[in-house]
Order: structure tokens, then sequence, then C-alpha cells
């Protein structure tokens, strides 16, 4: 059954949407600084060990402008508002079946990727935030 949310934002978010819906991101006002990431070999959600993500699209949404991910591709994804905030509206398909989520730690110390044409970086699951 399809559910819309509308959000407002001026911080970052990161994190793994793993319950299994599909998903598009409209921009309404604002803008934003989307980036989608796959996991190249994600451990299990409880986990703290490293791993790699290959990002596949970093782009900024303005308004009129959407992404959208499913639960096999561009699963892992941050949005980070503009200035002067964003405001976005989420349509969500869920799908049956279980499903969990975590946030992301993602390791840009170096200022680039590790594996720097694929866009591949570390990362580590830190749990839901409280």
């Amino acid at each position: 059954m399809p559910s819309c949310r509308c959000c407002r934002s001026k911080r970052s978010t990161v994190r793994r949407s793993s319950t299994p819906a599909h998903v598009l991101s409209l921009c309404i006002e604002g803008a934003c600084r989307v980036r989608h990431f796959d996991a190249v070999d994600a451990p299990p959600l409880d986990s703290r060990e490293a791993f790699r993500i290959r990002e596949t699209e970093n782009r900024i949404l303005r308004p009129g402008r959407s992404t959208s991910l499913t639960p096999e591709r561009d699963n892992i994804h941050t949005f980070e508002a503009g200035p002067k905030g964003a405001l976005g509206f989420d349509i969500n398909t869920f799908l049956p079946g279980e499903g969990d989520w975590s946030g992301l730690e993602l390791d840009e110390s170096s200022g680039r990727p590790r594996e720097g044409y694929e866009r591949v970086f570390e990362a580590r699951w830190i749990g839901k935030p409280s």
C-alpha cells in the first residue's frame, strides 16, 4: 500500500532503508544534495565491521527534481539540505516481507574514495540513532 510523507530538513541524513519498499523522493522547495550507494560486501546490520559501498549517484535536487531507490538499487542514501533548507515529499510503496535498517558511518576522512574511479568508500553500520 502506498504512503506519503513530507519532510523539512537543514541537516544531513545517512541511513539504509532496508524495509522492502520502492521510494520516490521529490524536492518541493529549497535544494538538497542526494547521494546513493550500493553495498559491495555489506555484513549483517548488527555488525560493526567495516565494509565497502559504491556511490551510484551524487547530485543536487531542486524543486521538481526527484530521485528513487529500491531494495536492490541505491538503497544506502544521504540527503544533505542546502543552506536555506529543503522540503521534500516521499512516496513509498511497501512490499510484503520483513525489513530493518541501520544508520551508517561513511569514511570520507581522506577526502576521496578508496577506489577512485569506481567511487568505492568504506562504511560501517552504527545501528538506529537514538
